[in-house]
C-alpha cells in the first residue's frame, strides 16, 4: 500500500511538472521607472541658425573678449516664435541667445538677434545673413 501512494505522488508530479515549466518565472521587482526630462531638442540645423549662432559668438569674443559666453559651453534649445516668425532660443549660464527669421523669404535669409547675459547686463541686437554676415 505505501508502494502505491509513493506511485501515485510521483506520477502526480510527473504530471505537474509540464504545467510547472510553463508557468512565468517570478522575477525580482523592478524598480518604478522615473520620471525623465523631456528630450533635449537638436540644434537646428543648416546654413540658417547655426551660422548665425557661430557668428554672433566669434564677434562678441572678438569684440567682447571675457565678457563674452566661454568657448565650448553647452547650450540648451528653446523654440522662439515672435509675431510671424520662427526662431530659437539658447541659453547657458545666465546667457539668452534669441535667433529668429521671418520664414521663407529673399536671399540671402536674414536673421534678427538678440544675446542678453541677465548677470552682467550685456545687450547686443544685430542681424546676420545665412553666409554669417552681420549687419
Amino acid at each position: 500500500m505505501n508502494g502505491e501512494r509513493y506511485l501515485l505522488i510521483i506520477l502526480a508530479l510527473v504530471c505537474l511538472l509540464p504545467l510547472a515549466a510553463a508557468l512565468p518565472v517570478l522575477a525580482e521587482p523592478q524598480p518604478e521607472a522615473t520620471p525623465t526630462a523631456p528630450p533635449q531638442p537638436e540644434l537646428p540645423s543648416g546654413a540658417g541658425y547655426i551660422v548665425a549662432l557661430d557668428a554672433v559668438l566669434a564677434h562678441m569674443s572678438a569684440t567682447q573678449g571675457d565678457r563674452a559666453p566661454a568657448p565650448g559651453i553647452r547650450w540648451r534649445v528653446e523654440p522662439a516664435a515672435e509675431g510671424g516668425s520662427e526662431g530659437y532660443c539658447y541659453l547657458a549660464e545666465g546667457w539668452r541667445i534669441c535667433i529668429s527669421s521671418r520664414g521663407e523669404g529673399p536671399s540671402p535669409r536674414m536673421y534678427r538677434v538678440h544675446l542678453e547675459h541677465g548677470p552682467s547686463g550685456l545687450e547686443w541686437l544685430g542681424r546676420v545673413d545665412e553666409f554669417g554676415t552681420l549687419f
